[in-house]
């Protein structure tokens, strides 16, 4: 019964740790490249496992290494996509502050009439 316990509350203690550790790295959003690498090796772990599994290799090992060749490809593909849309973002600030400057009319901020103390004199009679 002691071996029983002893296993229970150890498989406990691996649970709280993995629910601890996911719960902690989501604490703000995901960027690209940590989704790309999430996905990645998400799916390089599952092609892994199924491939190794027909061929004869323990599934674990499959997944182990697909899931690792696969989080390598997706951290680099979203690195690449985030990379892009950064250099979109500062094409999309240089346009608009070209914009500005040439006076395009939907750009332009009219300031309100501010009234000098001679005006406001003559409006309160």
């Amino acid at each position: 019964m002691d071996q029983y316990y002893r296993a229970w509350l150890s498989k406990l203690y691996v649970i709280t740790s993995l629910l601890f550790l996911i719960f902690a790295s989501c604490a703000r959003p995901l960027n690209t490249r940590e989704k790309g690498t999430l996905a990645g090796g998400g799916l390089g772990a599952a092609t892994a496992t199924v491939l190794t599994t027909a061929v004869g290799i323990p599934p674990g090992t499959g997944a182990v290494v697909g899931g690792a060749v696969g989080a390598v490809g997706g951290a680099l593909t979203g690195e690449q996509s985030a990379a892009r849309d950064r250099k979109l973002e500062a094409q999309q600030r240089k346009i608009k502050r070209q914009r500005v400057e040439a006076g395009h009319p939907l750009l332009q901020w009219k300031k309100p009439p501010v009234a000098t103390p001679d005006q406001a004199d003559k409006g309160g009679d």
